[in-house]
């Protein structure tokens, strides 16, 4: 991604920006406040404007994959996140509530423990979910924009050992093979072209509030500097009908605070433990999104249902990898790796003669949580040299699955010994 230079009106606006900052007050040991610092405080909401020009003029400056390009991540993304939560804040329907949400999540434990859905009913336990775990965006955003650096750097590999730059001894067609892989694993790879009126579809299944679409959206707004082209289209679709106003204030609270042209919209009901193709739920509101999505995204669902998922064979989910277009990514997220050999077995056979899936085990950067499933589904056609890269790629991922499968039975073995998760301690009591 090459540097963009800055107008003299994004100067102006920079220095404006500037300036309102520096009247808010010192931080300690700082004479003045910076943009930087501001995103590490949680009573300063930056205006769209000031996140913009955030991305003008400090990040499109810095070289990709240094070390002060991930901190202005880490740190832009603090701030875009307290604009967006801040704003949800005033559009939610119904207020949150901390004793309702301390029950809900007691029960979403107990639901990753046991494989069984904890309740969403209660409204105001849904706007308090809604303001409390804006961290699942970020690990979206953290995942995607992990993916697209990787193509990057590969790219500017490629470049420089091509033009004798670098020595070429410890490169080879396997590896370039598997970097240009990585780039296209990530949406904003295209987005980075100078492609315009680009859409990029993400369908997020079981998605609650809107997380997903957040993540993706974040992930675009910094990958491109603030100059994507693409539109962000994002659908919800949970087995909780109650989310629906939530949805609509979180796409009213991401317009606000980036002003963007992207949007989030609620799309039904849908089942992930029944058929894709013979529920009445599923078969409205879900196959007919299916043939035009770009991104599937399933974050923290698969564990609390684990045990309706295996009574069903994964119906759904083998249905979904059949249906799924060329070139789709589905990105699966969990809290343990315990179940993803289950979701491996589901693949079409490796030899299909038109299609072939990429499986990729990955962490976000400095995160310790994962590995997540990436799976993405690739064209005969789009593969540039042989197979062979992709089946040893994936033959390594199968062999990671080994180690999945004995933490799935520890936890099965702890569950038989009669564990039991205690109940969320409340301060102040004994």
């Amino acid at each position: 991604m090459p540097p963009l230079e800055p107008s003299e009106d994004k100067e102006e606006g920079r220095e404006q920006a500037q300036e309102e900052l520096n009247s808010v007050g010192p931080r300690r040991g700082h004479a003045k406040y910076s943009i930087d610092a501001v995103a590490a405080s949680s009573t300063h909401v930056l205006s769209p404007q000031q996140l913009q020009d955030w991305l003008h003029h400090r990040v499109s400056r810095q070289q990709c994959l240094s070390k002060k390009y991930f901190v202005s991540w880490r740190n832009w993304c603090t701030a875009a996140v307290h604009a967006i939560r801040s704003c949800l804040a005033q559009e939610l329907p119904h207020p949150p509530c901390d004793a309702q949400f301390g029950r809900l999540f007691y029960q979403l434990a107990q639901g990753v423990d046991r494989g069984e859905m904890p309740s969403f009913a209660h409204p105001t336990a849904r706007s308090a979910y809604a303001l409390e775990f804006f961290c699942r965006a970020r690990l979206v955003a953290d995942l995607l924009l992990t993916k697209y650096h990787l193509g990057i750097a590969a790219t500017m590999k490629r470049t420089c050992a091509r033009e004798g730059q670098e020595d070429r001894s410890d490169y080879d067609a396997e590896e370039e093979e598997e970097d240009v892989y990585a780039q296209k694993f990530c949406p904003l790879s295209s987005t980075s072209t100078g492609t315009t009126g680009r859409t990029c579809r993400v369908l997020s299944l079981g998605g609650g509030p809107g997380y997903d679409y957040v993540g993706v959206l974040l992930a675009d707004w910094f990958g491109t500097c603030g100059h994507s082209t693409t539109t962000i289209q994002g659908t919800v679709l949970d087995y909780e009908e109650g989310w629906h106003d939530v949805v609509e204030a979180m796409n009213t609270a991401t317009q606000t605070a980036l002003q963007t042209s992207s949007c989030l919209q609620w799309g039904g009901t849908c089942d992930i433990t029944q058929s894709l193709l013979d529920h009445p739920s599923n078969a409205t509101n879900c196959l007919p999104l299916v043939d035009t999505t770009d991104v599937f995204i399933c974050q923290y669902t698969i564990a609390e249902n684990a045990h309706a998922l295996r009574h069903s064979n994964y119906i759904f989910f083998q249905q979904l990898f059949q249906r799924a277009p060329t070139g789709s990514l589905i990105l699966l997220i969990e809290v343990t790796p315990r179940l993803w050999p289950d979701i491996v077995a589901l693949l079409p056979p490796l030899d299909t003669d038109t299609t072939r899936f990429r499986i990729d085990f990955c962490k976000a950067r400095n995160r310790s949580n994962g590995p997540q499933l990436m799976i993405q589904k690739l064209s005969i056609t789009t593969i540039s040299t042989s197979s062979t890269a992709l089946d040893r790629h994936n033959q390594r991922a199968l062999e990671a699955c080994g180690e999945f499968r004995k933490l799935k039975q520890l936890h099965d073995r702890k569950m038989d010994a009669g564990f039991q998760r205690q109940s969320r301690k409340v301060r102040g009591t004994k």
